[in-house]
């Protein structure tokens, strides 16, 4: 049973829960939008530049003559293109979650192994198969709340996933929200990353 004062459910991820998770745990450090901020600064540059080299490229491929920059290198062209690929896949977010992808599928048994979750005054409990856990609420720093879940974040790249999938409905929802805020010195809630624009 489920109240204000306590809740017992079931976890089990899958690698979109994991993805989306880390995503809303970056989003929730000033890193992340420093790196959105190096991405965009990357794209800016290489893409200024290979817009001036673009006239090269196209004369070359219509006469079938090999590309010719005048007095600039060909070194420079290929490090302008790879600040504009660096650039991009800062933007789009696309190695963290390739990143986290190859963690999962070589560890994907445990990553998806049901949970049994108990949240309570005490602290929290987790116990699975093959491992259990135990939390009291002095470890966690702070709460972060996504459009699919809640984050519990209790050390430096370190947090618990709680996905709303887990809760009946939308009135259970609403009450364990309020039971974290009343536990947890910070509460954050999330709807969008910042430029990109995905719901977090």
């Amino acid at each position: 049973m489920n109240t204000e004062n306590g809740f017992d459910i079931q976890i089990q991820l899958n690698f979109s829960d994991v993805v989306h998770a880390n995503r809303l745990f970056r989003a929730s450090k000033i890193s992340y939008i420093a790196g959105l901020a190096l991405g965009v600064l990357c794209l800016i540059i290489g893409g200024q530049y290979l817009l001036c080299y673009a006239p090269f490229f196209l004369v070359g491929l219509l006469t079938h003559q090999p590309l010719d920059f005048g007095n600039n290198n060909i070194e420079a062209v290929i490090l302008l293109i790879v600040l504009s690929l660096i650039g991009l896949l800062l933007i789009c977010d696309v190695l963290v979650p390739l990143l986290i992808w190859l963690r999962f599928r070589n560890n994907a048994q445990h990553s998806t192994e049901p949970r049994k979750v108990k949240f309570d005054n005490g602290g929290i409990v987790f116990e699975a198969k093959s491992a259990r856990g135990q939390y009291d609420w002095s470890s966690f720093k702070e709460c972060v709340e996504g459009s699919r879940e809640f984050i519990l974040i209790y050390g430096k790249g370190l947090y618990i996933t709680i996905p709303k999938k887990a809760f009946l409905g939308e009135n259970e929802i609403e009450l364990f929200r309020g039971f974290l805020q009343s536990r947890l010195p910070i509460f954050k809630q999330r709807s969008k990353t910042l430029i990109i624009g995905w719901p977090i």
